[in-house]
């Protein structure tokens, strides 16, 4: 069984980030998204300047799981801010978003995806946010299984532009207001 360290991403991380995200969109949406759709994704959203745009970016939040025997980068969180009550409908509630939440799936089951969701979930209660939000392809059922299961909710329907198609998505939130268990 491999260890895992968990630490905040840093300027020159966006090569492995974009390698890694790479590799877990294609092992993730190959079969759920068009090839050339799933290309056109990968080419325009997972280049190493989108991940030195988001790491050189004070309100984004990165967080890589690497491997402890080699430091291998093996899975992401980024966090950021969404645009004040777009995604909960409520107006004056603060917002932070999953952008991102990638684990290469050798490495699912051991842990990775809770620990990073713990991250963004401590980074959001200390900015005082009311709410963590996500966007989840509708047919990703074992990222619906997960976010379910750390207590997320279905809150709407949305859809994802990739390539020349948009593809159904759902809102998930998590409440982490001061009645919110956690």
């Amino acid at each position: 069984m491999s260890t895992f360290d968990i630490r905040r991403a840093r300027p020159g991380d966006e090569r492995s980030l974009s390698f890694l995200g790479q590799a877990t969109m294609l092992q993730t949406y190959a079969g759920i998204i068009s090839s050339r759709n799933l290309n056109d994704l990968i080419e325009t959203e997972q280049t190493r300047e989108d991940y030195r745009a988001l790491l050189d970016n004070p309100n984004v939040s990165i967080w890589l799981a690497e491997v402890e025997r080699g430091q291998a980068a093996v899975g992401y969180l980024a966090l950021a801010p969404r645009p004040d009550g777009e995604a909960t409908g409520e107006p004056g509630k603060a917002v932070l978003e999953i952008k991102r939440l990638h684990v290469l799936h050798r490495f699912h089951r051991n842990g990775l995806g809770k620990r990073l969701v713990d991250e963004a979930t401590k980074e959001a209660r200390l900015r005082k946010v009311d709410k963590l939000v996500l966007v989840v392809n509708a047919l990703n059922d074992e990222a619906i299984q997960f976010y379910r299961t750390y207590g997320f909710l279905k809150t709407g329907d949305t859809s994802y532009r990739a390539g020349d198609m948009d593809y159904p998505c759902y809102l998930f939130a998590l409440d982490l207001g001061p009645r919110a268990i956690g």
